[in-house]
């Protein structure tokens, strides 16, 4: 079996030292050492650790928006679905998130732990991120909804990292639930032609390149 490209193998390996020990502990030599590769290599690639740093952030959520399907093509747009179509959607889409983020445990408590050591630059690339996913998601509801479901589920999160929830909730289909709840109650998701803003905002954020989010 052949090896996978040089790039690859460096970003593979940054993601497993940073989960596994954080960001700041961990160096551009064990990063090069583990990926069978010289520290040269990794910076002709990367240029420096926080451009490596932004590059597995892109890395993620890449693979975060294709394993929750925000990238797929999709029959219906959110004008046109039920009132059922929306809660299954919508449902299927936080529990999926949820597993998504709780596999990426390690590197997010770096994140979290660390965030006050990153320069503006890594704060940017993730405001950029969550911009990114919130126009994503807009393609399927209209983006405040989308906005609130995903400051939500951070909430989740961050507080599964940090503290036992079981007594705010039961379980993640219980939190799934509650979610949903709030999100179907908002009159332009339910009735979006009840607010022209809703939709228009949407329409305008629904592209990443739009800088919204």
């Amino acid at each position: 079996m052949s090896r996978p490209p040089t790039r690859q193998r460096i970003l593979t390996s940054a993601l497993e030292l940073f989960s596994l020990q954080g960001i700041a502990n961990t160096t551009t030599r064990q990063i090069a050492d583990r990926a069978h590769i010289n520290e040269v290599t990794l910076f002709r690639h990367f240029g420096s650790k926080h451009g490596l740093l932004l590059a597995v952030l892109n890395e993620c959520l890449g693979q975060y928006l294709q394993h929750t399907d925000l990238e797929l093509p999709h029959d219906l747009e959110y004008l046109e679905r039920s009132e059922a179509d929306l809660q299954e959607f919508l449902t299927s889409y936080i529990l999926t998130s949820l597993r998504a983020l709780q596999n990426a445990q390690g590197l997010l408590r770096s994140l979290i732990g660390e965030s006050a050591q990153y320069p503006p630059e890594s704060r940017e690339a993730i405001a950029q991120g969550i911009a990114r996913t919130n126009a994503a998601l807009a393609r399927r509801i209209p983006l405040g909804t989308a906005r609130f479901v995903h400051q939500s589920i951070l909430g989740y999160i961050i507080l599964w990292l940090t503290a036992d929830i079981t007594p705010i909730w039961v379980s993640e289909a219980a939190f799934a639930q509650e979610l949903v709840a709030i999100a179907l109650a908002s009159p332009s998701l339910t009735n979006p032609l009840a607010t022209q803003s809703g939709v228009s905002e949407t329409t305008e954020c629904a592209s990443p390149e739009s800088g919204c989010g």
